[in-house]
């Protein structure tokens, strides 16, 4: 994860380009080079030359730069429990996500003034949980295979405790909160002591690790903010106050304990054969046409053929867009899709604002089905992507791997003559004109690509947009 930035800095030469104490002799030069005899000067006076190892009483002896320390490098024992740690961070503020976003419309409804304090606290883990996905995708971490399990018991803890009423949802949250602050306060122990090590051993710690020790700061001041407003709103004043806090906190005890050590893929019952890593992270998508194609194409690279089934997971609003245009526009037949969405509630944000910005989206892509126009182009553009990047994916590379091996990529990883098409494909001339093209999809589903058992079995596909761009 270390990693380190050398900056060069270029000066113009401050001695001339030819400098000797010898006589330059221009007969020997080439005629183009022509040279310039010393000024004459009145009263001069003559000093020996200096020896070549003198120096001009000016000027000072050239010291050697600092040495540049060695980059410190983590261990696979630290790479693995940073590992774990982001897992189990990015889980835990998915279910602080979902307990505020199911304890906000109860609680402000029978005490409007707690609506400002809930909306904060929900955008803040919304934010803590948008940085842990960034991270997870960034460096390829598998999420816990318990995300549907936590997710349920989220919801569950948010509703009751805010049905419960005021002092019941605060008791949870400070229950939650303390389990939290507590976990992050020890990894950021653990980070400053490696932190510590590296400096005693003349090592540069790198930026990165900086970086997420300042990050896992910030994080937890947030989680303890959240408790001390929970306390002052009658946490304790809960009834039973005491059966409350023992539950909830055993309950994050137990699922950090699960989450740290993944152990849902031992425990839970798995399909046996070579594809034992079941979740994947799709690192290139800018838009949610991309994240719709692409994770098809990497789930044919992890897998060797294509799903049977979709299942769409995001954000309600977007289901028109995903269903009667994405869906469309890559000849997806939609008996096999099913959609999810779940929307932010409305004391975060309105469903006025969510329908009005929505409507533009599908305005755009009802002209433009594969993004490749002025305005949808212009966005992906913004949001990094390049032409270039479709041979990433089409090589099931990750964002961060720029080491091409420019050949033939279809003999490299068996892709389909229909899919390098459809990713380079701009619509026609109109922007919707329908792909030409045949597609795997069209034919017997979940066979194409793959030979054997594996290849025929009825497995599906999650596409999960978290925090997707509009």
């Amino acid at each position: 994860m270390a990693a380190a930035w050398t900056s060069l800095s270029l000066r113009a030469p401050t001695r001339p380009l030819l400098r000797t104490n010898r006589p330059i002799l221009d007969f020997l030069l080439p005629s183009f080079i022509q040279t310039r005899p010393p000024p004459r000067r009145q009263n001069a006076t003559l000093t020996p030359s200096p020896s070549p190892t003198s120096y001009p009483p000016s000027a000072q002896k050239p010291q050697p730069g600092p040495v540049p320390k060695p980059l410190a490098r983590l261990t696979p024992q630290k790479c693995a429990f940073l590992d774990s740690a982001l897992r189990v961070n990015q889980a835990g503020e998915l279910a602080a996500t979902l307990i505020y976003t199911h304890q906000t419309p109860p609680i402000t409804r029978s005490h409007p003034h707690l609506r400002t304090l809930m909306q904060h606290m929900h955008a803040q883990e919304a934010g803590h949980f948008a940085t842990f996905n960034h991270m997870l995708a960034h460096h390829r971490i598998r999420p816990t295979a318990m995300y549907p399990v936590w997710s349920a018991a989220a919801t569950l803890l948010g509703w009751g405790t805010g049905l419960m009423g005021r002092e019941a949802a605060m008791a949870c949250t400070e229950a939650v909160e303390t389990e939290i602050g507590g976990h992050y306060n020890g990894q950021v122990r653990v980070l400053l002591g490696w932190v510590k090590e590296m400096e005693e051993r003349g090592e540069e710690v790198g930026e990165e690790v900086r970086g997420l020790v300042e990050q896992l700061k910030r994080i937890r001041d947030e989680e303890l903010e959240h408790l001390d407003e929970a306390v002052g709103e009658g946490a304790k004043e809960a009834r039973p106050y005491q059966l409350l806090n023992r539950v909830i906190r055993s309950g994050c005890k137990g699922a950090i304990w699960i989450s740290e050590r993944n152990l849902a893929h031992t425990l839970l019952p798995q399909r046996p054969g070579p594809h034992y890593k079941r979740i994947h992270a799709e690192t290139h998508a800018t838009d949610s046409y991309q994240n719709l194609l692409f994770s098809l194409v990497l789930y044919r690279h992890e897998i060797g053929a294509y799903p049977l089934r979709l299942t769409i997971i995001s954000h309600a609003f977007k289901e028109n867009r995903f269903l009667n245009y994405h869906c469309k526009a890559i000849k997806w037949p939609l008996s096999r899709t099913t959609f999810v969405g779940i929307d932010p509630p409305e004391e975060v944000t309105s469903r006025a604002e969510l329908d009005a910005g929505e409507a533009k989206a599908v305005d755009a892509w009802r002209e433009d089905w594969y993004g490749v126009g002025d305005l949808l182009g212009m966005k992906r553009r913004k949001r990094g992507w390049g032409a270039w990047q479709v041979l990433h994916v089409e090589r099931g590379q990750s964002a961060d791997d720029n080491d091409f091996a420019y050949g033939d990529a279809r003999a490299e990883k068996g892709l389909e003559q229909g899919i390098h098409d459809l990713l380079r494909y701009d619509g026609g001339g109109d922007g919707k004109t329908l792909f030409p093209g045949s597609l795997p999809w069209e034919e017997e589903p979940g066979v194409v690509g793959g030979s054997g058992d594996d290849a025929s079995a009825p497995w599906g596909v999650n596409v999960n947009i978290v925090g997707e761009h509009r």
